[in-house]
């Protein structure tokens, strides 16, 4: 199988997964959100990487009840174009019932640097299948 197919399917995947997932953007943040267990949902915010700038965890989800099953970066720019921001998105599953909150923060995550006044707050609910 060559690489290009392997990626393609990955791809594939991934997009499939996370049209059935609910997707919250920046002005989700400092609402709550029921999700039943079993459920995923995708937090898709604007960056930059090339700036330095990624979103981060400032404040820890509970674990027991959500998973994060993975991070993705995808630019907006058309191919070639380089410097332009995209979009980082973060999927959680719903493991068990109970109430977390998390805080994502937008900042240069290496130690010392500089944090943006960029944050994603987010209380889930998880309820019984």
């Amino acid at each position: 199988m060559s690489p290009a197919f392997t990626r393609a399917a990955i791809l594939v995947a991934l997009v499939a997964a996370s049209a059935c997932a609910q997707e919250l953007g920046p002005d989700a943040s400092g609402r709550t959100i029921q999700i039943t267990t079993g459920e995923t949902f995708v937090v898709a915010l604007g960056a930059n990487r090339t700036t330095g700038f990624d979103w981060t965890v400032a404040t820890q989800w509970d674990e027991a009840l959500l998973a994060l099953d993975g991070t993705t970066y995808g630019s907006d720019a058309p191919p070639g174009i380089v410097g332009a921001g995209g979009t980082s998105r973060w999927t959680f599953r719903a493991k068990a019932p109970g109430t977390t909150s998390f805080k994502l923060v937008y900042r240069r995550p290496w130690p010392g640097g500089e944090v943006s006044d960029r944050t994603f707050d987010l209380t889930v609910t998880v309820v019984a299948q």
